[in-house]
């Protein structure tokens, strides 16, 4: 049986020390770059006693959720989400590109804030999907440019919990919209997060991908991204959708084009209004996606939140 204990700790050097609160703890095995480090400037042959302090959000780079971490790394390939080390995902992401012929099984998100029990390698977080992905589509760039930011040096909490939102989202996308086909992904230079295409329910999707706990923000873009009276716009607001979708211009000027053209729209002053007559057949629409986790028994989880426009 493991032994988990939460990342943000504090070295004491020397003989442990007891508090009055509270027995003094064991030498734990390091759970982060941190405590590695740490540890190993203490020295083999000195003690140390790492002061627990118990854990909130699995994102953290000084104090993540280790419950949380514990029972993702017992998690199976059968799970949705699981932990596994560097070395397993690398494996894994060998058989993907040679047995499974090109496609993606898992959307794949490296936690440099987790170590594995002897301190050695790092963990990745696993999100099993629910349909294989070829490598080479849009949705499967999408994962890789997920992947790929995780892999950064850099990398910050808030890193960590946009990239978890933005695959939680993509996968809620395809399970409530079967159809569904990806125009814009992570990472793709639009303003927006996602944007998606569905023949069968007529319409295109801006989706917002918020990761565990992350709320809608007011925010201050550009000139046009100012609001009346000054204020900002409030994410996903009729306003702030007008003023992004222009945007695609710059390095999706087809899309934009076929939007203006399905949902009768057009742009004045760089912001998205409707054209006078019939509407379009073709409907532009909201979906902010937000993702969970379940503490009790570590799957990742969703709440949707559907929105229409009129411009």
């Amino acid at each position: 049986m493991r032994t988990w204990h939460p990342i943000e700790t504090t070295l004491v050097p020397g003989p442990a020390r007891r508090s009055s609160r509270q027995p003094a703890a064991p030498v734990l095995a390091p759970r982060t770059p941190q405590d590695v480090l740490a540890l190993q400037r203490l020295g083999g042959n000195r003690l140390a006693t790492l002061a627990v302090q118990r854990g909130k959000q699995l994102s953290s780079g000084t104090n993540p959720d280790l419950g949380l971490a514990g029972r993702l790394e017992l998690k199976t390939s059968k799970d949705r989400a699981r932990l596994v080390t560097r070395k397993k995902w690398n494996a894994l992401s060998k058989k993907m590109a040679g047995k499974y012929h090109g496609y993606r099984k898992y959307a794949a998100i490296h936690h440099r804030n987790l170590m594995n029990d002897l301190g050695k390698d790092e963990l990745v977080l696993l999100l099993r999907l629910r349909n294989k992905v070829a490598l080479a589509d849009p949705l499967g760039r999408h994962y890789a440019a997920i992947e790929n930011k995780s892999k950064r040096l850099r990398q910050t909490a808030q890193h960590r919990t946009e990239l978890l939102g933005e695959a939680v989202a993509a996968e809620k996308v395809k399970t409530y919209i079967p159809d569904a086909v990806m125009l814009v992904g992570f990472a793709a230079g639009a303003g927006i997060d996602q944007l998606w295409f569905s023949k069968a329910q007529k319409a295109y999707f801006v989706v917002e991908a918020k990761g565990p706990g992350a709320k809608l923000t007011h925010n201050r873009f550009a000139v046009r991204g100012v609001g009346a009276g000054g204020g900002a716009l409030l994410q996903m607001s009729d306003a702030w959708v007008a003023d992004r979708i222009p945007r695609l211009k710059t390095q999706h000027p087809q899309i934009l084009e076929r939007i203006r053209k399905h949902c009768r729209l057009k742009v004045v002053n760089g912001t998205l209004t409707a054209k006078a007559g019939n509407p379009g057949k073709y409907t532009l629409q909201g979906l902010v996606i937000t993702a969970s986790w379940n503490q009790q028994d570590a799957p990742v989880g969703n709440s949707m939140k559907k929105l229409a426009y009129t411009f």
